[in-house]
Parts: C-alpha cells; structure tokens; sequence
C-alpha cells in the first residue's frame, strides 16, 4: 500500500498541486512586496485594503471581504491594526445599522507615502516578468478564480451529504446518498 501511495505521488497524471504552486508564487510575490513596502511598516495586505477602501470611499466589511477574496474573520483579523493605528474607522451608512469602513486622513497619508512604494514592487516584479505576461498571468487567475468559484458555489450544495452516513436511512455510498437527497428534493419541488 504504501509503495502504491509512494508511485501515486511521484507520477501523478494529474501532475503537480496546482493550489501548492499558487501558494508557493504568493509566499514569494507577496514576500517581494512586504520588502519595499516595509519602511511604511506596511504589509502588502495592509496596503491592499487601504487602497480598496480609498477607492471605494466607504465600504461595508462584507463587500470589502468580497472584493479582497476574504472570509470576514480573516478580514477583521486583518484590519485590527490598521484600525488602532487609527488609518481606518467604521462610520455609520443611511441606516444606523450599517458600519461602513473609511480611511482617516491619516490612512490616507499613509497609503499616499506607501503608494511610491508598491510602485516600485509592481515595477520590479515587471521588469522580470514582463506586461504581457502579466496580462496573460491575470487572465488565467480570472479564470481559475471563476473556475474555484463555481466549483466552490455546487459544492455548497453538496455540503449536508459529506457525513451523509450518519443519516439514519441513508446509504453509505456518497453517490447514492446524493442521488437519493436529490431524488427527494426533487419530489418535495425544490
């Protein structure tokens, strides 16, 4: 078994983790960023929702999450210390209910002194990987995204039917299992 597991490994028809390489080419480009933004004690995240937020004027946290490709708890983890660094507060929308984040003016120097910064980030990463390359590059991670996306959105749907054999009644057997909730669902008219 194990020497089967050791094959399966090494001469994957599938060939290599995609999702590795992609984490293994932000490590390193997001590396590359929070070198050159570092004398503004700035990480690229940082500096990322600090430009979200400038270009939105004000946003809600769960758009702001939507737009940076975020869950809300890393969102909020992430936004602590550019909130107590005071760079950015919640205001209150139309709706007394709705907190709607926004630059200080202090964010905004900050971003206005980091911007120089990025640019410069932006200009290496350029130099060594080429415009077109990185339209091509940006073109394929929109479609991957896109691609993650709706895979992301069926397995959603899918979800309930990972622990389906703890279902008194329900087959064991995942593709019966959903056959069959489908099968239901589809009698009842949803």
């Amino acid at each position: 078994m194990q020497e089967q597991i050791h094959k399966r490994l090494h001469a994957s028809k599938l060939g290599p983790c995609a999702c590795s390489q992609v984490r293994r080419l932000a490590r390193k480009l997001s590396s590359l960023y929070d070198t050159l933004l570092s004398p503004e004690d700035l990480t690229i995240t940082q500096y990322s929702l600090l430009a979200n937020i400038e270009r939105a004027g004000q946003l809600s946290h769960a758009m702001l999450a939507e737009k940076v490709g975020m869950d809300r708890t890393t969102l909020t983890r992430n936004l602590r210390p550019l909130t107590r660094a005071k760079w950015v507060v919640a205001g209150t929308g139309k709706d007394r209910r709705q907190h709607l984040l926004q630059l200080t003016a202090a964010g905004r120097r900050k971003l206005v002194r980091s911007l120089r910064l990025w640019e410069e980030a932006q200009r290496q990463f350029l130099s060594q990987f080429g415009t077109e390359s990185l339209q091509e590059l940006r073109a394929l991670l929109t479609s991957a995204e896109s691609a993650v996306t709706n895979y992301a959105q069926e397995w959603n749907l899918l979800m309930p039917l990972v622990r389906i054999d703890l279902i008194p009644g329900k087959s064991s057997d995942y593709r019966g299992a959903i056959d069959e909730v489908i099968s239901e669902a589809i009698g009842r008219g949803h």
